[in-house]
């Protein structure tokens, strides 16, 4: 059990890496002020990243097909 939360939560923490990453290059105006520009809504988050980036819909598609 303690294996799978410390995987989950490498995994999390990759995921956002990577989207920190991705987001430099996508929109590098919001990434200036990462900490404020994500912290209210619409954009508020991880999900308000992928929003932003307009890959909300995609990466749910890459979900379900690893299910």
């Amino acid at each position: 059990m303690y294996f799978d939360l410390s995987a989950m939560l490498m995994a999390y923490l990759t995921y956002e890496a990577y989207l920190n990453f991705l987001g430099t290059r996508v929109t590098p105006s919001d990434w200036e002020n990462e900490r404020e520009f994500f912290r209210k809504a619409p954009y508020k988050g991880t999900e308000g990243k992928l929003k932003r980036m307009g890959l909300r819909g995609l990466v749910w598609v890459i979900f379900r097909e690893f299910r």
